[in-house]
């Protein structure tokens, strides 16, 4: 009895077209402008549909190069440490200068074997968070092994290290994750407070731990301050 046709456009390109056919009435430009309507969603329901499988395929895709370079990186890891514990043995009897570098060596690369295992496990785990391992871990000694591995790099940057961390103080919490966050922190210091003083302090409190990195450098505009807790 009546039918009409509308074009269905996919980021505006033409991609089909939708019929509609009625057996009992004749069509009007009231039902044109609704065929039109309808059809410009099933447009944007198409183009989410495409979007959100290409999302998904470059998810996998990630997560794949994720695992791929966890498992190539365990190779060159295993060699380090071997040749980090041949070091040990070499530099048993030698200046305490070299068994402190040999010391940092086998830390450093104990962080890069404990954040290889994390990058495996965020992509097997497939939520796009980090599987985080809680353990009774003192922050203190955290704080004391970075900033002596973060040495260099203050000196470098002409920063007197003043660290104030004495006491055990246990927490619960990612060793690892830990160590990333002071790490980050040092080096901000280091790099918008170069020459001036570089203050780290664990506190105890009332069920509390407080880490403390103040730098005495640029400083952060007041306008920025609400990206700080953004990613990166």
């Amino acid at each position: 009895r009546s039918a009409m046709s509308v074009l269905l456009h996919v980021r505006d390109k033409v991609t089909g077209v939708l019929t509609f056919g009625a057996l009992t009435r004749s069509y009007d430009r009231e039902d044109l402008r609704f065929a039109e309507e309808y059809a410009q969603q099933v447009g944007a329901l198409l183009e989410n549909t495409r979007l959100y499988a290409q999302a998904q395929s470059a998810i996998r895709t990630r997560d794949d190069f994720l695992c791929l370079a966890g498992h190539e990186l365990r190779t060159p890891l295993t060699a380090l440490h071997l040749a980090v514990e041949r070091l040990k043995q070499g530099t048993a009897s030698a200046r305490p200068t070299s068994q402190n570098s040999v010391e940092m060596v086998a830390r450093q690369a104990r962080r890069l074997s404990n954040l290889t295992d994390l990058m495996l496990l965020a992509a097997r785990h497939g939520t796009g968070e980090l599987p985080l391992r809680f353990e009774e871990v003192d922050l203190t000694a955290i704080a004391r092994d970075v900033a002596l591995d973060s040495a260099d790099l203050l000196t470098h940057a002409g920063c007197e290290l003043r660290l104030d961390a004495d006491e055990p103080v246990v927490v619960r919490g990612d060793r690892t994750g830990l160590e990333v966050v002071l790490s980050n922190l040092l080096s901000n210091a280091t790099k918008f407070g170069k020459g001036a003083p570089v203050e780290v302090s664990v506190l105890r409190g009332d069920g509390t731990a407080t880490l403390t990195v103040r730098d005495h450098g640029i400083g952060i505009p007041v306008e920025q301050l609400g990206s700080v807790f953004e990613r990166f």
